[in-house]
């Protein structure tokens, strides 16, 4: 009877010993598994959730370079005149005035820049982790002034560069951090096309020559300072401002026919005065037309939307931002102790607004995709103390 106990006995003590095994194994070397199965999920979410903010950056950096181009070809290149926001200087101002390709690029960088970080800062994650993001604190345009007057980015096809953003995650055994440099490949974007362009019209200036050559018309005119143009001086301007815009719409003809021009009238003025000791020809004549000179690069961030959708959908042009301030030139003239007027000066000045769509690319907009729209201001405000010698009524005037 004791004989057969023992194997008995020794069966149950075994089985216990490996129930009291099994118990033991689970409680702690289970549990030390499955914690490290759950540790490296949630180290897989949290590189994925860096991997995500990458790919969100990326495609910010795309909407952002685009809107910025956008924006600043509807303004003009840049986005400011002696520090004003909303449009460029003329490119046309009594003489070529164009924005140059490195103050364009510098600006696009800035609100590239600006725009990306806005996207960066919207950028959140429901993970239960405690998410930090850092900046980009450098953006650049892979473009030179010689490529673009080349045609080598006519299409598009350049580098954008972003470098300095970072992201840091944190939490219970946590602590992940990145620096995230990238870049982007612009195509089918032809803003350095247009910029070219117009910018090699404005070098070229038919208008300032031909208003010049228009003078004769003021000749006629009533008032000795500047008034409204009148019917024969206003045609003229039209026809120097057809001829501007026939050569823009020509040169753009010679690659496609994918864009098309037109202009708008911002002001035209008219008047005559004295001879005043000038020698002929034509000089500036300080008008309402006259705007500032220097461009400039004002924000970001914007003060108010640029470019808003609804406008460059629209045929018509806002108000013109020009200086409305008059300063007629007026002399007297002193003959024999009788005092009197010499009315031989011809001024006359002309401004308008030459906008171009392009139709083969469409780019990104907050309502959808647009056409992307250039525009440019030209303005001639000229006098030639000589022009209307005709209408002299003093002796001595210089006629």
């Amino acid at each position: 009877m004791k004989g057969q106990l023992i194997p008995f006995v020794f069966m149950i003590l075994l089985v216990a010993t490996v129930m009291i095994g099994y118990i033991f194994y689970n409680t702690y070397y289970g549990t030390n598994y499955q914690l490290q199965i759950f540790n490296t999920r949630v180290i897989d979410a949290v590189r994925n959730l860096i991997e995500g903010f990458k790919d969100y950056l990326k495609l910010s950096l795309t909407y952002s370079s685009h809107q910025a181009l956008r924006e600043h070809a509807c303004l003009g290149g840049i986005t400011g005149c002696e520090g004003q926001l909303g449009r460029s200087c003329p490119w046309i101002l009594n003489g070529p005035n164009p924005v140059e390709v490195d103050q364009s690029k510098a600006c696009l960088e800035a609100y590239t820049k600006y725009y990306l970080n806005v996207y960066t800062n919207l950028f959140n994650s429901s993970l239960p982790v405690m998410l930090a993001k850092g900046n980009s604190t450098e953006i650049i345009y892979g473009v030179d002034s010689e490529g673009v007057f080349s045609g080598k980015y006519d299409e598009g096809n350049f580098w954008i560069n972003s470098s300095g953003a970072k992201i840091s995650i944190s939490g219970t055994n946590i602590n992940e951090y990145e620096n995230v440099d990238m870049n982007d490949f612009v195509t089918k974007d032809r803003y350095w096309y247009m910029f070219r362009i117009f910018h090699d019209w404005a070098e070229a200036d038919v208008y300032t020559p031909c208003i010049c050559k228009a003078l004769t018309c003021a000749c006629s005119s009533s008032s000795s300072g500047e008034e409204n143009c009148a019917a024969n001086c206003l045609s003229e301007a039209e026809a120097c401002a057809d001829t501007a815009l026939n050569d823009l719409q020509g040169r753009f003809n010679v690659k496609d026919n994918f864009v098309k021009c037109e202009r708008n009238r911002d002001c035209c003025a008219q008047g005559i005065g004295p001879v005043c000791g000038d020698p002929p020809g034509c000089l500036g004549w300080s008008s309402r037309c006259l705007s500032q000179k220097e461009h400039s690069c004002v924000g970001p961030p914007p003060t108010e939307k640029l470019c808003p959708i609804s406008q460059e959908s629209s045929s018509s042009i806002s108000e013109s931002p020009f200086s409305t301030q008059s300063n007629p030139y007026y002399s007297k003239v002193s003959f024999q102790e009788e005092e009197c007027w010499c009315h031989s000066e011809a001024r006359l000045a002309a401004g308008y607004t030459f906008k171009c769509t392009d139709y083969k690319y469409y780019v990104p907009s907050e309502k959808g995709t647009v056409p992307l729209i250039f525009t440019a201001d030209a303005i001639a405000s000229l006098r030639d103390p000589w022009r209307c010698c005709t209408v002299c009524i003093c002796p001595g005037c210089g006629c």
